[in-house]
């Protein structure tokens, strides 16, 4: 119908959704705010299905994974090869818009939105596979974060060089979510957490390399990569995300405004920046001077 047109054609630019089976009364309202690397939503409307197909993300540029805090009416969310779930208000759902979706909104709904880029969270595949089959308690973690996105939704007005403070705040609430005390690590998992620590620990090492994270933990080159064989990136690629990550969050950080590229890739063992503006480029699409004047 006409009337609908607005709303899905809005569901369809901004998040890649279908909205099937839309009639006159299916309709809503989106507004949107950037914190630093996360966009914030807060989305309402009508009874109604949206819906992330293949073929929308056989499209998409962009594949981050999301999270939906309800604060009223009711949602579930159905996915193949899992159990549906359901959600109430202050519940929290976690999902990722690179597999396809559904979602089932009853009563005048709404929810606050929250996507991030998969390699901020830097999860192993266990422990990320885990936050997905699952639904959230809005207490704890999940009530800051909740509660995080609502003032960003609906307080005054965050300053641009505020907010990248609060996105990496609600990433790492978001971690706190995913890691669930109550699930034990196997042995080969507790091995990646200390694996995954010790590399956040030593970016800045020009000498941080598979070879010498396996001597660091007493085991073989061939173990380590074992270890990450079924996760998205090798040893290697880990590195280097991670410390292209903690670059692109030192240039958005306003305090550090005065310091030269360089000297702020420097503690990250980048030398060469023509290197730094090659493989920054390649991964966010920008050079990091580019990125820094989007202060």
């Amino acid at each position: 119908m006409p009337e609908a047109m607005p709303w899905t054609e809005r569901m369809s630019s901004v998040f890649g959704l279908d909205v099937p089976g839309a009639s006159a009364s299916v309709d809503g309202e989106v507004s949107q705010a950037s914190l630093g690397s996360v966009e914030a939503f807060r989305i309402s409307g009508t009874p109604q299905d949206l819906r992330r197909s293949r073929r929308s993300i056989s499209r998409a540029d962009y594949t981050p994974l999301k999270v939906c805090a309800v604060r009223s009416g009711t949602m579930t969310l159905v996915r193949e090869g899992h159990a549906d779930l359901h959600f109430h208000p202050d519940d929290i759902a976690f999902y990722d818009t690179a597999r396809p979706y559904r979602l089932r909104f009853g009563g005048q709904w709404e929810c606050a939105v929250m996507t991030v880029n998969r390699e901020e969270l830097a999860l192993s595949k266990r422990t990320l596979s885990h936050a997905l089959s699952r639904s959230f308690s809005g207490t704890g973690p999940g009530g800051v974060l909740t509660q995080l996105l609502h003032t960003a939704m609906n307080g005054p007005a965050v300053r641009h060089e505020s907010s990248a403070f609060l996105g990496n705040a609600a990433i790492d609430l978001l971690s706190g979510l995913a890691f669930d005390s109550d699930v034990p690590y196997a042995p080969e998992e507790a091995l990646r957490v200390a694996v995954d620590n010790y590399i956040r620990n030593n970016l800045g090492s020009t000498e941080l390399s598979a070879t010498h994270i396996a001597r660091a933990h007493g085991i073989s080159v061939r173990t380590l990569h074992r270890i990450f064989s079924e996760e998205e990136w090798g040893v290697a690629e880990y590195i280097r995300n991670l410390r292209l990550e903690a670059v692109r969050r030192d240039l958005l950080d306003p305090r550090l405004r005065g310091r030269s590229i360089m000297s702020i890739a420097a503690p990250y063992a980048f030398r060469d920046q023509a290197h730094l503006t090659r493989i920054y480029r390649a991964k966010f699409g920008v050079t990091p001077a580019a990125h820094r004047d989007r202060l």
